[in-house]
Formats: C-alpha cells, sequence, structure tokens
C-alpha cells in the first residue's frame, strides 16, 4: 500500500513542474534569439544604433540630452561615438555665458554641422576651435548642430530656450542639398506681408508610430538593445520601416526630389526671408553673423557613378541664391568648394562613400578653413 502524499509535497510537486516549463520555455526563446541573433549578424549589414532623438512641439524633433552611445547609423557604417549634453547639442554642457575674455563663437546647422558619422572631435566645429591659432583673443566654438534641422529650427531655438545663451557670433552651416527643402516642409515660420512669421505650435493627431515609438522606448534596457542587438535593430528598422509606407504622406511626391521649379523658387524666397530674420538676430545678439556653404558632391563631381540623393539643379540654384543674398546683406561667406580638391578622385575622398556627409578628412578642411577665416567672419 503506497504513501499518502501530503498536500505540501503536491504543491511543492506542481511549483516544480511549473518552473521546469518556464525554465524551459525562457531556455527555448534565449536559444531562438541567439539564432536569430547570429542570422541576423550574418545576412544583414553591421548596425549599431542609438535612440537619438525625441519628439518637440515647437521644433518639431530635436537629439535626447545627456545621451551617449556608439552607433554605425550613417557614415561607412563604421562604429562612432555618440554624445550629446543637457542642451541636446553635441559635446560636453557648457554655461549660458563665455568665460569672461574669451570670444565664443556658435556654430549651427544640420548633420553636417553635428558630424554625422563621425566621432566628436572631427567634427568641424571642434576642428576649427581646436586649430585656432594662438594669440591674444581667445576664442570659443562650440558645436549647436542637429541632425535634419533647417535654418527656421534653428532659428526657432534661439529665438525661444536658445535666447538665454550668450556668444560673440553666429555661423550658419548651410548644406546646400536640401537645407532649403527643410524649411519648405516643416515651415515653422511663413511670410506674411513681406514679414517672417512663426507659425502657431500645433501638436499633431497620435499616429500608430508615434505609439509603436513609445511603447519601443518603454522596453526594459531599450537603449542596450539597440547599441548592441543586431536582430533587434533589424526588426524595429523592419517594424518602423512598414508603417512609414502605410502613412498617407508615404504615397505623397518627396519633396526632396521632386519638387517643381516654381514650389522651390518659392522656397528660395522663404529661406532668405528665415536668413534676414536670423541675420538681424544675430547681429542684434550676437554682433556678428556669417554662413558657411557646403556643397553636395554631387554638385561638384563629374562622375556620373556618384550618388545624388538630391536633384544637382537645387543645389546649384541654393548656391547661387545664397552668394547673392550674402552679398546684398554684406554677409561674410565660407564657401568650402573654394577649400575642396578640383579632380574627382581627390574630391570623393572627402566624403563618405555610402552616405552623402562630409567624412572626417573633409571636416578637417572645412574646420581649418574656418579657424583661418573666423577672424574675419566674426570680426568685432
Amino acid at each position: 500500500m503506497s504513501e499518502a502524499i501530503s498536500p505540501r509535497a503536491q504543491r511543492g510537486g506542481r511549483l516544480k513542474t511549473v518552473l521546469g516549463r518556464v525554465g524551459l520555455l525562457l531556455g527555448s526563446l534565449l536559444f531562438a534569439a541567439g539564432v536569430g541573433e547570429i542570422v541576423a549578424r550574418a545576412a544583414f549589414p553591421r548596425a549599431r544604433s542609438v535612440s537619438w532623438y525625441h519628439y518637440d512641439p515647437v521644433y518639431g524633433f530635436r537629439h535626447r540630452e545627456d545621451a551617449e552611445a556608439v552607433t554605425t547609423e550613417w557614415g561607412d557604417s563604421l562604429p562612432w561615438h555618440f554624445r550629446t549634453n543637457s542642451r541636446g547639442f553635441r559635446g560636453p554642457s557648457w554655461p549660458d555665458a563665455a568665460p569672461v575674455g574669451t570670444r565664443r563663437v556658435l556654430v549651427t546647422g544640420d548633420s553636417f554641422t553635428f558630424g554625422d558619422g563621425l566621432d566628436e572631435a572631427d567634427a568641424y566645429p571642434v576642428v576649427a576651435g581646436a586649430s585656432m591659432a594662438p594669440t591674444a583673443t581667445k576664442w570659443e566654438v562650440l558645436n549647436l548642430g542637429v541632425s535634419a534641422w533647417g535654418p527656421q529650427n534653428a532659428l526657432a531655438y534661439l529665438e525661444t530656450e536658445g535666447s538665454s545663451i550668450g556668444g560673440s557670433c553666429l555661423v550658419y552651416g548651410f548644406f546646400e542639398g536640401n537645407d532649403v527643402v527643410d524649411d519648405m516642409v516643416r515651415r515653422l515660420y511663413t511670410v506674411k506681408d513681406g514679414h517672417l512669421v512663426k507659425e502657431p505650435v500645433v501638436i499633431p493627431p497620435v499616429t500608430r508610430m508615434m505609439q509603436v515609438r513609445s511603447v519601443m522606448l518603454h522596453i526594459p534596457l531599450y537603449d542596450a538593445l539597440i547599441a548592441h542587438s543586431q536582430l533587434f535593430n533589424v526588426v524595429r528598422t523592419g517594424m518602423i520601416n512598414r508603417l512609414a509606407r502605410q502613412l498617407p504622406a508615404a504615397a505623397a511626391p518627396d519633396p526632396y526630389t521632386q519638387t517643381t521649379r516654381e514650389d522651390f523658387a518659392a522656397a528660395l524666397d522663404l529661406n532668405d526671408a528665415t536668413l534676414d530674420a536670423m541675420s538681424t538676430m544675430a547681429h542684434a545678439r550676437f554682433g556678428g553673423f556669417a554662413l558657411v556653404l557646403i556643397p553636395e558632391l554631387g554638385q561638384l563631381s563629374t562622375d556620373p557613378k556618384v550618388w545624388r540623393p538630391f536633384p544637382t539643379w537645387m543645389g546649384e540654384a541654393t548656391h547661387a541664391r545664397l552668394l547673392a543674398w550674402a552679398k546684398l546683406h554684406d554677409v561674410p561667406v565660407l564657401d568650402l568648394r573654394d577649400y575642396l580638391p578640383k579632380d574627382d578622385a581627390s574630391l570623393a575622398k572627402h566624403y563618405f562613400v555610402k552616405d552623402f556627409h562630409l567624412n572626417a578628412a573633409g571636416n578637417r578642411v572645412l574646420g581649418k578653413a574656418l579657424a583661418e577665416r573666423l577672424p574675419s567672419l566674426c570680426p568685432k
């Protein structure tokens, strides 16, 4: 006759069974994830990403504050270090006021100024600051670039929360490939009765993509996963791209490649008005304003194999218009094309192969040229 099993023993047996099944399930999931990670690394280009943007009702979007990671986004898919300060700009934190006796230059612009694909020290504002010749005047060059911002984004920031930032000069790094279209697409300001007027802040309705991104941001170890897991990045990118294709705007013509000449002419007028306001603000607050003109490789190269993500005619029309605007308003200009090689082979060595940004060599040329020209660009 067998002994009766006590209720406690029965409960203990059931608990062991449940724990065993949970362990088996977790082990299976970990094994599947490990296999998936191996397959993802073998089948897809290396990806180390970083969640570096967040939505902002005033500027549309901006970099996350106090973020730090290594990513392979942009550039030639090689790892580069990403760090932002408490303001969301690249590099260490800095106070509103410049140190006593120091001439502070604020360099703003888009991803070319921020330095996509580059380590912090290789971005041209940092190169410029490090290349300043030792003189009685002390110079401080700050990087206020934000990836994908246009002139209106920078103006909106400086007129609102950036109004407390002091400096001796404002330099805008203008990418001729898409900065004009950026402002046409986002239109934070518009021209009314001949004056640039700030558009009211409109908070867009919550979309499915915004909901998915919000959920993803709350995944435990999210930043670690996108920094180190190839499988997670493949799944994440696939979900975002699929949702993006479902948006109504996805079916509309791409303004960056299919804008008509008539619409682009209107965009150039809007850009003139934006630069008018930026120049007026800069002279009143900082004492000086200057432009740095950054061409797309396709504008300069005769090589038909060069990738041209933006229509060349837009970049050339932008270049001519910027020079005319600067001459009319007596604004000094540093034109990068004056410093780049003229032959295609040497020219290509200053841009990334896999995207349209300047590489470290291109940033060194621009940074050293800026350092050489700063006393004349920002004379006061």
